[in-house]
């Protein structure tokens, strides 16, 4: 028996009775005489047809798109790049990114290439933070009407907490809370908003 493991590469000191180290134990070895490779399918490693090669004229890659590898098993969906000699999937225009088909980040002065939403990785925080701000319509007189009404539904509400018998102190702590920091008004939803939230308490 060998002192070292079998599998190629393999420095792991062999089991007894075994030509296999403990890691490689339960993996079997490729059936091409004289191989050392670990078997991928069909009794096989990749090198002697554990993997299945590219139907491609010419192409010795491994099959990963049906019987095509991955460059050449995307068929009508993605073209090669048309510059001379190019086997690389066109990005757009036509080109590869190498080749001029890929899309600049929008940042003035950066020539890196746009990976996500027009900027490249290190300005993607740019774009997060400086979205184009839409103006907004002026006000036409007919809103500021609608604001003023607003306003005088509102009115101020003097809550004498010991008359209210029904809440506790827990009760009171967050309505005090709100109207010492919030607001010093209350309108009649949040009003009713409150006394029902303390009722369903």
């Amino acid at each position: 028996m060998s002192s070292v493991c079998h599998f190629k590469d393999c420095p792991k000191p062999a089991m007894s009775g075994s030509f296999k180290c403990s890691f490689h134990k339960h993996r079997a070895m490729c059936m091409s005489p004289g191989c050392h490779n670990q078997v991928y399918a069909r009794g096989l490693c990749t090198r002697h047809g554990g993997k299945r090669e590219c139907q491609y004229d010419g192409c010795d890659l491994h099959a990963r798109v049906g019987v095509f590898c991955s460059r050449h098993g995307v068929g009508q969906v993605k073209k090669l790049c048309i510059h001379d000699g190019c086997t690389k999937l066109a990005n757009a225009r036509q080109r590869c990114v190498r080749h001029g088909g890929r899309r600049q980040c929008h940042v003035p002065d950066c020539s890196t290439h746009a990976r996500r939403g027009g900027y490249c990785r290190r300005h993607s925080k740019y774009r997060a933070s400086h979205q184009p701000i839409v103006a907004s319509p002026v006000e036409s007189q007919d809103d500021e009407e609608d604001i003023q009404d607003e306003r005088d539904e509102t009115f101020e509400l003097p809550i004498d907490f010991e008359d209210l018998g029904w809440m506790d102190g827990l009760d009171v702590l967050p309505l005090e809370d709100i109207l010492r920091h919030k607001q010093t008004t209350l309108d009649v939803e949040s009003l009713e908003f409150l006394l029902n939230f303390t009722d369903s308490v």
